[in-house]
Parts: structure tokens; C-alpha cells; sequence
């Protein structure tokens, strides 16, 4: 599950600071934490149950700051509890646990930024919160500075550093410029005209004092902006160096110099990731109004014009491609064309010569039709002619068996009368015979014929 992240850009203008600090906070009833109140505590002991923690006593700091025109000594909250070589919860007492922490301008000091927020961790219950405001280097004396790396921060843990490193003191004080904050925001600032605070000299013997001594010299370690802090609390998030997500953020407000963001305790390593990445994207880069906005605004531009550009000439080539790929289809549609058309014209001719076959056939058709009305004219008559030859021959055929009979009887007759000797009676009947054998012979004859 995501974070509750809130990015506060248009409502914090409205809100004071100490509305940004305590907002969602029941101070009341919860026991906080505010780790160098100085003068001016966000959390009043009347307010609530709150501890006070810094690197030394009351007393020390009102020395220490008692020429500084900025604070009033006189107003130093008593420290409750002493947080230098320590841990903070050594600090504390053993077990002692707290539901809030606020650090106004302190993430900035500390000598190992990663064993301060685990100390931190330490003493906080579960679903406890970290109130942090934390100057912009854009708007403050570190403008000349670098925001920091995640190497810097890495080497000072390794190195277990308790005091501020030697090269930190360095960059702090050979950098550290008069920047006034509105001409910061009206993007008026030359860099080459800042006047710096300190001399080559200066830095160089609190550095050499830091490194041979182990003296405490109080400077900014940590250098960022809203989305330079994102950046580096992302990237601790991703080695698994914290267990803290980002649950609110108010960006650095138009002439101020500071922002303000809520870290939460967690285990989700998904959400802690997910929470700095949400806070980098939200961040605004650049100071609005500024010269360096106005560039940005001018190459962002562009870049943009550039994309689009580059994503014309591509639609050029690819246009190009395309009409070469229309253009060789035409040519070979054009040659399929010409193929079809020939193809065509021998369609043509040959459905020509098939229609002048088909109508040479119509017409054979038409004359074998008429032959065979005229065949079966002619088979009608021949068979009329057979069925009459047919009763003629079967009157002959009966004519042809009387004949016989009456042969056979004159036969018969003829055959009695030979058997006479009488020749005047017998001859004339041979000649019947003979006549009726001619007859009969003629009769076959005939016969045999149909």
C-alpha cells in the first residue's frame, strides 16, 4: 500500500510554520522529541510532554550565542538531555521511546547523516514521525555549494564520523556567501560577485584544527533541495540504509528558504521507495522567475522542438519508405495490369471463336434436327409400310396355307388319279399338276421376297 504523500504547494502558503511542523500532530497527548530548540522551540513544555536535546547544556549555548544578534540567550530552553558523543538514546535513558521527533535546521549539521537517522529510529514507536525543516541551498549561504552525494554521506558513515569531517568544514567555509533571498528568487544573483564570508586562510586552520584536535566546528555537512533530498533519501531507500518513508512534503515557498517534510517509520521497502520517488517528481527544479528557470524553460523547449523534429524525420523516412514500397506495388500492379489486358484481349478471342463454333453448332444442330424430323417422317411412313406389309404378309401367308391345302388336296387327288392306267385320264391331269407346281414355286417365291 502507498504512502498517505501529500505535496502541500498550494496550501502551504497559507499555513505558518509551525502549522507545516505540528499539522496531523496531537502534541497534547503524545510525547515528542525536539532536538535544538535553542531559542525558539516549536513545542512549549505548557504545550505538551516534549523532551529538549542538543549537543551540550543550556548554559554553554548561551556563551556560545551571546554576541549572535540573531538569538535571544535569554530565551535558551533548558536541555533535557545531552546528545554529542553519545547515542541519543544513551541520551534518553535505555528503553525510552517517543511518538514524535522535530529537528528545525539540524539534518544539516550532523557529522553521519545515516547513523543520526537510525539513532533516530531507535527511539521512535511504531508509526512514530520525524518533522524536519531543512534550508535550500538555493536560497541560503550554501548557494555556491554542491547539493550533496550519495558518496559523501556513505564515506562519513563508514567512517563513523561524530564530528564533522575535514572536507566538509572545507567546502562549507571556503563556499559560504552573503545570498540575499529574494534576489536569489528573482533570479538576480552574479556567482562571481558573492562576497564570501570566510578567508582561504580561515578554512584551511578550521579544517587542520578539526583534524589534528577532534574540535567540533559547527557547519553545514549537508547540502540540498527539495528534489535533491528526495534523490538521496531514494537512493539510501533503495541500498536499505533507512526505515523511513516520506509521508508529507511542503516545498520551499516562493521568498523563503527553507522546506519542510515528514518522515514515517516502516518496514515496507516497497512503500519507503515509493514514497522518496513520488517526493523527487513533485519537487520543483528550478527557482520560478529565475534566469536559470527561464533557461531551463528556454531548453526544455528545445529539446522538445528537437523530439519533434526528430520524430518528423522519421515520419519523413518512413513516409519515404513507404512511397518507394507504393511505388515499386504500382509498377508491379501496372505490369499485372498489362498482363490481365492481354490475357483479356486472347479471352476475347477466344470467346469469339466459341461463339462462332457454337453458332456453326447451333446451326449442325438445327439441320441434324431437321434430318431427324425427316428420318422420323420417314421411319413413321416405313413402319406404316412395314405394319401393312406385315398384314399383307400374314393374309398372303394365310392366301399361300388355303393354296397349300387345295395343293395338297389336288395333290392328293392327282396322286390317286396317277395311280390309274388310263393315259386319257391321266395326262390331262399331269398338266393340272404341272400348273399348280408352277403356281405354288411362284407363290414362295413371293413370299420369300416380303
Amino acid at each position: 500500500m502507498l504512502p498517505d504523500f501529500q505535496v502541500k504547494e498550494g496550501i502551504s502558503s497559507k499555513m505558518k510554520r509551525e502549522e507545516k511542523l505540528l499539522s496531523g500532530l496531537n502534541v497534547r497527548n503524545s510525547t515528542g522529541l525536539e532536538i535544538g530548540p535553542l531559542c525558539s522551540p516549536v513545542v512549549l513544555k505548557e504545550d505538551g510532554k516534549v523532551i529538549y536535546v542538543d549537543y551540550t547544556d543550556a548554559e554553554t549555548l548561551r556563551k556560545k550565542y551571546r554576541d549572535d544578534v540573531r538569538v535571544d540567550v535569554e530565551k535558551i530552553a533548558e536541555v533535557d538531555a545531552i546528545w554529542g558523543e553519545n547515542t541519543l538514546q544513551q541520551a534518553l535513558g535505555e528503553g525510552k521511546k517517543v511518538d514524535y521527533i522535530i529537528a528545525s535546521h539540524v539534518i544539516e549539521h550532523v557529522p553521519d547523516l545515516i547513523t543520526w537517522l537510525h539513532e533516530l529510529r531507535t527511539i521512535l514507536n511504531i508509526g512514530g514521525e520525524v518533522r524536519l525543516v531543512v534550508p535550500d541551498r538555493r536560497f541560503t549561504f550554501d548557494y555556491l555549494r554542491q547539493e550533496s552525494r550519495l558518496s559523501d554521506v556513505l564515506n562519513a558513515h563508514l567512517l563513523v564520523a561524530r564530528k564533522p569531517l575535514p572536507q566538509l568544514i572545507l567546502d562549507f567555509l571556503l563556499n559560504k556567501a552573503t545570498v540575499d533571498t529574494g534576489k536569489a528568487w528573482d533570479g538576480q544573483i552574479e556567482p562571481d560577485l558573492l562576497s564570501l564570508e570566510n578567508s582561504f586562510e580561515s578554512s584551511i586552520n578550521a579544517a587542520r584544527d578539526a583534524l589534528e584536535n577532534g574540535t567540533y566546528h559547527d557547519v553545514h555537512c549537508w547540502v540540498f533541495t527539495p528534489k535533491s533530498f528526495a534523490g538521496l533519501f531514494g537512493k539510501l531507500a533503495e541500498a536499505g540504509l533507512i526505515d523511513f518513508a516520506c509521508e508529507r512534503f511542503y516545498d520551499t515557498e516562493k521568498y523563503q528558504f527553507e522546506f519542510f517534510v515528514v518522515l514515517r517509520t516502516s518496514d515496507d521497502k516497497a512503500w519507503i521507495r515509493e514514497s522518496w520517488r513520488r517526493m523527487a517528481d513533485a519537487a520543483q527544479e528550478d527557482v520560478p522567475g529565475s534566469e536559470l528557470a527561464a533557461r531551463r524553460a528556454l531548453s526544455d523547449t528545445l529539446d522538445a522542438e528537437r523530439r519533434r523534429i526528430a520524430e518528423a524525420e522519421a515520419d519523413l523516412r518512413q513516409a519515404r519508405e513507404h512511397a518507394l514500397f507504393l511505388s515499386s506495388q504500382l509498377e508491379q500492379a501496372q505490369e499485372h495490369d498489362i498482363l490481365l489486358s492481354s490475357q483479356l484481349e486472347q479471352a476475347r478471342e477466344q470467346v469469339i471463336s466459341l461463339s462462332s463454333q457454337l453458332e456453326q453448332a447451333l446451326g449442325h444442330a438445327i439441320l441434324l434436327s431437321s434430318q431427324l424430323e425427316q428420318a422420323q417422317g420417314s421411319a413413321t411412313l416405313l413402319s406404316s409400310q412395314l405394319e401393312r406389309a406385315q398384314e399383307e404378309s400374314v393374309n398372303t401367308q394365310q392366301q399361300l396355307r388355303q393354296v397349300e391345302a387345295e395343293l395338297r388336296t389336288a395333290c392328293q387327288c392327282i396322286a390317286r388319279i396317277e395311280k390309274s392306267r388310263s393315259w386319257r385320264i391321266t395326262r390331262p391331269l399331269r398338266e393340272i399338276g404341272r400348273v399348280f407346281r408352277r403356281q405354288r414355286d411362284f407363290t414362295r417365291r413371293k413370299w420369300l421376297i416380303f
